[in-house]
């Protein structure tokens, strides 16, 4: 779970959900095209996106926060070598997420 601006985000096994923090109101709903057990990874919002692990689908996802018509899911997918269990943290302007493949992967510019 990640609160951020008054919208809560949360992450299941099938999909990301945004809900506003007060009263719940379902904002938006990502479905990615295979289910990626991103349960198990908390999402972090970073400006205008959403960052989360791939689960088992080996990647990084990164969502805009504020989709519309002109600004679709996702922004982008970072692969991995192997499944993203981890929460991403964020420091210095890099995203950084560890993964199942013992490489902790480092990302500028997100």
């Amino acid at each position: 779970v990640c609160v951020c601006e008054g919208i809560v985000y949360v992450a299941s096994r099938k999909q990301i959900y945004a809900l506003s923090s007060q009263n719940g109101e379902v904002l938006w709903v990502y479905a990615p095209p295979k289910p990626f057990a991103a349960d198990s990874s908390a999402p972090i919002a970073i400006g205008n996106y959403l960052h989360i692990g791939g689960g088992i689908h080996s990647y990084i996802l990164s969502l805009d926060r504020h989709p519309n018509s002109n600004r679709p899911f996702p922004f982008w997918q970072h692969p991995t070598k192997d499944m993203v269990y981890s929460s991403p943290a964020y420091a210095n302007e890099r995203l950084v997420v560890g993964c199942q493949d013992g490489y902790v992967y480092c990302l500028e510019q997100v």
